[in-house]
């Protein structure tokens, strides 16, 4: 049988058994498997951990929650059934469910911190594009300061000029002479 809907009586998606997750018997974690598959052409989501909020629920089973039941209708994508679980397991939900931890990317290395920044606005971008983003205000500040990093740790990782690079960034470049 063809699924055709989230939540229809047909034939379900296969999960891979909970039993492999690590954190499915840990009270404080909430886990949850995001899976798409071309055959049903929509993501379907299941609840990885045992939960107090859903006492006896089938963790293989797929859960029907909005964002996947209204995947097509409103041209949703991934992003938005992430910000749905996570508005749903915080109390209260946060304003937004995309903060960026700023601290933990102000202790990465250089070149690592100005790519995640940098990857992190384009998807932030994306995300205030949508139109439906519940909180334009919060992720716009949060892209145009991803947007800053990424612009300052810049010209340390660039040659100043066209095919002149720092002369540490050369040394690692050399081929040892041979003997």
């Amino acid at each position: 049988a063809r699924l055709t809907q989230p939540g229809s009586a047909e034939q379900l998606p296969p999960a891979s058994p909970a039993s492999h997750e690590s954190d499915v018997n840990n009270p404080e974690v909430t886990v949850f498997l995001i899976g798409a598959y071309a055959k049903y052409n929509w993501p379907y989501v299941w609840l990885r951990s045992l939960s107090k909020n859903r006492p006896g629920a089938d963790i293989d089973s797929p859960l029907d929650i909005p964002s996947t039941k209204s995947w097509k209708s409103d041209n949703l994508r991934v992003w938005h059934i992430v910000e749905e679980l996570v508005c749903t397991q915080m109390h209260p939900p946060p304003a937004n469910p995309f903060a960026v931890n700023f601290d933990a990317l102000a202790q990465m290395p250089t070149l690592e911190r100005s790519l995640q920044a940098g990857a992190m606005a384009a998807f932030l971008r994306e995300l205030l594009l949508s139109p439906h983003c519940k909180s334009p205000a919060a992720v716009e500040t949060e892209m145009q300061r991803c947007l800053d990093i990424h612009f300052k740790d810049m010209p340390s990782l660039v040659p100043q000029q066209p095919g002149s690079l720092p002369p540490e960034t050369l040394a690692r470049f050399q081929v040892p002479a041979r003997t």
